[in-house]
């Protein structure tokens, strides 16, 4: 956030004594690009810790909008795709399909994750959760 503060302090500066426009613009972009990482790099670790789905997917879309293309950004995808594979897991074992569950399966396997990251998650939700105590 320091680096942020101070860049926009010479953003300001740089205007005040009459810095090109496309200097400015290429310092304003760089000072979003700062922050969308930022934000994207906050969100990523809240999904980690709570498995918060919304959060990651509106910080992925900032940080797409502004450009970042970092490792980051690829493991933020990787943790949502992850994030909404057991949601999907959550939904079908609420329902009680195992049809569904099955497909999940097969989605996880192409997406990354194992059928036992994916049967971990399924025996998760039947006991209430990823702590398993029950709902």
């Amino acid at each position: 956030e320091k680096d942020v503060d101070a860049l926009s302090q010479a953003v300001e500066a740089g205007k005040a004594i009459g810095l090109a426009q496309d200097e400015v613009d290429h310092a304003e972009s760089a000072i979003e690009t700062i922050e969308a990482e930022a934000g994207l790099r906050a969100a990523l670790q809240e999904a980690t810790t709570e498995d918060e789905l919304l959060p990651l997917r509106e910080a992925l879309d900032a940080a797409r909008d502004a450009g970042v293309s970092t490792p980051l950004l690829e493991e933020a995808e990787a943790s949502m795709w992850r994030l909404q594979l057991k949601a999907a897991v959550a939904t079908a074992v609420a329902i009680g399909d195992s049809v569904l569950l099955r497909e999940v399966m097969d989605d996880a396997e192409i997406l990354g994750a194992t059928r036992s990251e994916v049967s971990l998650w399924a025996k998760q939700e039947r006991r209430g959760g990823p702590g398993g105590a029950g709902r």
